[in-house]
């Protein structure tokens, strides 16, 4: 019984040093981008006094993301998202008033970014993180809905989504940035615990302690195939840990290390 005791707390001993060094390394690799970050943005950003910040989105997540605001302009702010590693995980920029609301009939329909700034984030973004060169074979693309265009450009190492409005009324048509998010990949590898099917095109899958969503599209073999136990190469997109299910693809075999 004391030899079993012995093994036992030895073994739980070993998983909190594991877990003390992880720790550590991923507030010394945090603290590294933080550092860095203050020397590229003007400064640290201060919630108001008289109104509270929205904590969290409880559809979507489970907790507050790990995150550092720092103002980007008079009107925007640049959130940066941070993995449970300590990683940069997403590059937000977006209207200051979004900090406290989740509507955008809260933002004037004159706040836009101006001409350049939506580069300028990247840049900014790939000295804390690189970015890579955008891929040619990558997905680029754009969603209208009426005035309101979210587009995505792929990069190797990130995807830009940026929300625009195009204005019809003149000709050609004003296209007038909105917001950014440059979502980091992140390489996920390991065993399906569980997995869930929620409709045809939709499977969502344990790996570790968070749970993935993949689409048939477009790897309709592995989609098929896929079952608990199976191992997985995933690619996460912006993943911080906090959301309730992360997106991520099907690693393709090229990519594969």
């Amino acid at each position: 019984m004391y030899r079993t005791t012995s093994v036992l707390a030895l073994i739980l001993l070993g998983s909190s040093m594991v877990a003390t060094a992880g720790d550590s390394d991923a507030n010394r690799v945090r603290a590294g981008i933080v550092t860095k970050a203050d020397s590229l943005f003007r400064q640290r950003y201060t919630p108001s006094a008289d109104k509270p910040l929205r904590a969290f989105d409880p559809g979507r997540e489970s907790r507050p993301a790990d995150a550092v605001i720092y103002w980007f302009n008079t009107n925007y702010v640049a959130r940066l998202v941070f993995a449970t590693d300590g990683s940069l995980a997403r590059v937000e920029l977006l209207p200051e008033a979004l900090l406290y609301s989740d509507s955008w009939t809260s933002v004037p329909d004159t706040v836009e970014l101006g001409p350049g700034e939506v580069r300028w984030v990247v840049a900014i973004a790939s000295q804390l993180r690189p970015t890579g060169d955008p891929e040619p074979r990558g997905f680029h693309g754009c969603f209208f809905s009426g005035s309101i265009v979210y587009c995505i450009d792929s990069y190797e190492l990130v995807n830009v989504g940026t929300y625009r409005r195009e204005d019809y009324r003149v000709q050609p048509p004003q296209s007038s940035p909105r917001d950014v998010t440059i979502t980091y990949k992140q390489a996920v590898i390991g065993v399906v615990s569980e997995l869930k099917a929620v409709s045809e095109h939709e499977r969502q899958l344990m790996v570790g302690s968070l749970w993935y969503r993949i689409h048939r599209e477009p790897d309709q073999a592995l989609f098929d195939t896929l079952a608990a136990g199976s191992m997985v190469s995933l690619t996460a997109l912006g993943c911080a840990g906090n959301e309730l299910v992360c997106d991520a693809f099907f690693t393709p075999p090229a990519s594969q290390h």
